[in-house]
C-alpha cells in the first residue's frame, strides 16, 4: 500500500517550491488542494509482550506459544484471545504446558446491530 502524505504537508511543500517556468504554482496548488481527502484506516500492529503488555482485564489477540503432547512434542504458535490479570495471561493462551504469549494487538471493535440483549 502506498504512503499517504497529509494535505497541509503538500501544500506547504507546493508554496516553498521554486518554479523552473516562473510561475507560482497555482496549478499545482489547484492540483494538491481539490482531491478529497482518503480514508485511510489505520492498520494494527503485533505489539511484543516483552515490550508493552496490555491494560489488565482487557480481551485481546494473541500470538503464543505452548507445548504439545502426544505424537507432537513440541512447541506449537497459534494465536487466541486472552487477557491479562492480577500480571497473569488468561483465556485461550493460558491453556497448555508452557504457554507463553510472544505477541499481542488490541481487538476491533464489535459492529453496531440491531436487536440483540439490552
Amino acid at each position: 500500500m502506498g504512503e499517504y502524505i497529509k494535505r497541509d504537508t503538500a501544500i506547504r511543500a507546493v508554496m516553498a517550491a521554486k518554479w523552473v517556468d516562473g510561475s507560482d504554482g497555482a496549478m499545482a496548488m489547484e492540483i494538491v488542494a481539490s482531491p478529497p481527502a482518503a480514508d485511510v484506516i489505520p492498520r494494527p500492529r503485533w505489539i511484543p509482550a516483552d515490550e508493552e503488555l496490555p491494560p489488565e482485564g482487557k480481551h485481546v489477540l494473541c500470538w503464543y506459544e505452548y507445548f504439545r503432547y502426544g505424537g507432537y512434542n513440541r512447541m506449537y504458535q497459534t494465536f487466541g484471545i486472552g487477557y491479562r490479570f492480577c500480571e497473569y495471561w488468561g483465556g485461550e493462551v493460558a491453556q497448555g504446558r508452557d504457554a507463553k504469549v510472544l505477541a499481542w494487538m488490541p481487538l476491533p471493535e464489535p459492529p453496531e446491530m440491531d436487536g440483540g440483549t439490552e
